[in-house]
């Protein structure tokens, strides 16, 4: 009958809410990743006094932002490396080289095809074709090779910079378990060391030419405890001062 649904078109009907179901869920998961590792730099950014810490939301800012917090990790240490350059410009390069290469493989096969039978090919051009194809995406397979490698590097840094004690646990579990990267980063992103001044990253000259700091000690000492110690200074110059009147008289 017209109006009843067979068991077939259950089926389909099941297996594409299914499809969709996943296909949704997925892409919660993606915003949910997403939002907590661009909240989690923005924030570590912030506390150290990194210039422009909303690029840690901008699909590529957000490179920029942990090659910043893994320099600055060095700086502390005297050591000068610039991951921040490095990490983005490996990003940019390897969005244009595979854009610019997955379209010339296109229009070149398209091209080929389209001017020799696909019946009559020699079987040795077919072959170039495949191997052409494969080996222009190598320095595409090298590059982003070299950008995970160094963006890994950064997370250690940044890990070892915030929770010293668990930077390995984090580490590894952020490279075996793709999820685990930005939970392990919102976990530890007011831990760690911070600039002195709360809004560094605004005006400070430290988003200028990287002349970071620590706190002081006088610094990180509260004022009340300053004073407690400057008490006992204060009753000795008191003390001596009677002992010599004493004297005089």
């Amino acid at each position: 009958m017209g109006g009843t649904v067979t068991s077939s078109e259950n089926l389909a009907l099941g297996v594409i809410f299914a499809f969709v179901f996943i296909y949704l869920l997925l892409f919660g998961i993606l915003i949910a990743t997403y939002i907590l590792q661009s909240l989690s730099l923005h924030t570590l950014a912030r506390r150290r006094g990194i210039a422009s810490p909303w690029l840690a939301w901008l699909p590529y800012g957000n490179y920029w932002i942990i090659g910043s917090l893994a320099r600055d990790y060095d700086k502390q240490n005297n050591i000068q490396r610039r991951w921040n350059k490095t990490l983005l410009t490996l990003s940019i390069v390897f969005s244009a080289s595979y854009l610019i290469i997955y379209f010339a493989v296109i229009f070149g096969t398209l091209i080929t095809m389209l001017n020799m039978d696909a019946a009559t090919m020699p079987e040795d051009t077919a072959v170039a074709i495949v191997l052409v194809v494969f080996s222009a995406f190598i320095p595409i397979m090298i590059i982003a090779t070299a950008l995970q490698i160094i963006t890994y590097i950064c997370f250690f840094k940044i890990f070892e910079s915030t929770v010293p004690d668990k930077a390995l646990k984090y580490f590894l579990l952020s490279l075996l378990l793709p999820l685990a990267q930005p939970i392990c980063l919102f976990l530890c992103r007011n831990k760690g060391y911070q600039h002195p001044d709360p809004m560094a990253y605004i005006y400070n000259p430290v988003n200028k030419n990287y002349s970071y700091y620590r706190p002081t000690v006088n610094e990180s000492v509260p004022d009340n405890e300053v004073v407690a110690n400057s008490q006992p200074d204060m009753q000795i110059e008191e003390n001596s001062a009677e002992e010599q009147v004493d004297t005089e008289e």
